[in-house]
């Protein structure tokens, strides 16, 4: 499942007063933004009403102020995509400042275009003195100027039209990342509810395989330091599986654990191996098993699937606080009339997209190549992740 489907299900979870308010089907997005857009413009054009008995309200006046008005439609959604560029990169003050600094900087060049509109397409003689005024401030004055000053704090004043549209959009994007963090939670607990059933006296099972490891090791220290692999791995996604966040340190040493088996398991037929560059710092951390899944997939599908010989070949590469890691598996050779049968990734991989677009809001890549005889996942992710649970 991929985070926008999460998304839509937890809006469909919340009841139908939510989808009647942030609806997702498009075409019924699409009228709603229509329609406020529309009522915006007539509700401000409607301020004139009361003035109608006091001054003669004319058509170029009515098109001047609806240029006028129109303009902060391209400026909201200018910012908005602004603000979803910079929301994964940028945090706190230094997202909000950005995004107020591109509004001033939308708001004026809008302005600019629409009086250039205005004096190519209208009478600018028969439009209202007040818009007049502002036509030749901006139209005729030097940004550097007394005037220019001017024009920035009008431009500032400007922007509390858009208070009501950007309080729409911060309302909805805090209800729908308050529902996926909720639910994100209450997975976890599951997850964890259902660790705690499956640990059938996990003390007397450690005790019993390290019992078997004492009793072996004196006949065949291979196979002794198999079951301690075996334990080793075992006693990780036991006691380390549940958390959300874990030493980039165990989680390579658990991986190291399960290539050996694997390794030792297929023997000659197949070739599993492991690359590791750069240093690994005691403050680098990854989401739990995120590594070892990935390794379990490519193993599953290159290496079990497949009688043929086969390899899986990972590389991990630590840089600046950033860890790169590339697994490239073989697929097997299936013959023509079963080609169009071959297995799928399956849930697990769609689980670790999601997984990843929740911890790693637009701070990762996650990249699937895929051809006949391969199948390979490119992964970078930050060690030090801010919003890593």
């Amino acid at each position: 499942m991929q985070a926008s489907d999460s998304i839509a299900s937890l809006k469909q979870a919340s009841g139908e007063p939510f989808s009647l308010i942030f609806p997702k089907n498009g075409h019924t997005r699409l009228l709603m933004h229509v329609s406020f857009w529309t009522l915006f413009v007539i509700s401000h054009l409607l301020y004139f009403w009361p003035l109608s008995y006091q001054i003669q309200i004319t058509r170029p006046m009515l098109a001047a102020y609806g240029l006028y008005y129109l303009r902060y439609i391209p400026v909201f959604y200018g910012c908005m995509l602004v603000y979803h560029q910079l929301r994964g990169r940028l945090g706190g003050f230094q997202l909000w400042f950005s995004v107020l600094v591109a509004s001033l900087i939308a708001i004026h060049l809008s302005t600019l275009a629409m009086f250039y509109i205005a004096s190519v397409s209208l009478d600018i003689e028969h439009a209202a003195p007040a818009f007049q005024m502002l036509w030749r401030l901006y139209m005729e004055s030097d940004l550097l100027s007394r005037k220019g000053l001017f024009m920035v704090f009008y431009d500032f004043e400007d922007l509390q039209l858009l208070l009501l549209p950007a309080s729409i959009k911060v309302f909805k994007t805090a209800i729908i990342n308050e529902r996926i963090r909720m639910q994100i939670q209450k997975e976890g607990l599951l997850a964890e509810i259902n660790s705690l059933k499956a640990q059938l006296s996990p003390h007397l099972i450690f005790n019993l395989l390290n019992a078997a490891y004492a009793e072996l090791l004196p006949f065949s220290h291979k196979a002794a330091s198999y079951l301690a692999s075996l334990s080793s791995v075992m006693r990780y996604t036991l006691y380390k599986g549940t958390q959300h966040a874990v030493a980039l340190k165990e989680e390579i040493g658990c991986l190291k654990d399960i290539l050996a088996l694997e390794s030792a398991r297929s023997q000659s037929r197949s070739k599993i191996s492991y690359k590791q560059l750069g240093r690994i710092k005691p403050e680098h951390q990854v989401p739990a098993l995120l590594l070892v899944s990935l390794a379990e997939n490519a193993i599953k599908h290159g290496v079990h699937d497949s009688y043929q010989k086969s390899y899986v070949r990972i590389k991990a590469n630590i840089q600046d606080d950033t860890l790169h890691f590339y697994i490239i598996n073989s697929l097997p050779q299936l013959p023509e009339s079963d080609a169009g049968r071959r297995p799928d990734s399956g849930i697990g991989l769609n689980n670790i997209v999601r997984r990843l677009k929740a911890q790693y809001p637009k701070q990762h890549s996650f990249t699937i190549s895929k051809n006949e005889s391969s199948f390979a996942i490119d992964l970078t992710l930050p060690l030090r992740a801010k919003n890593l649970l």
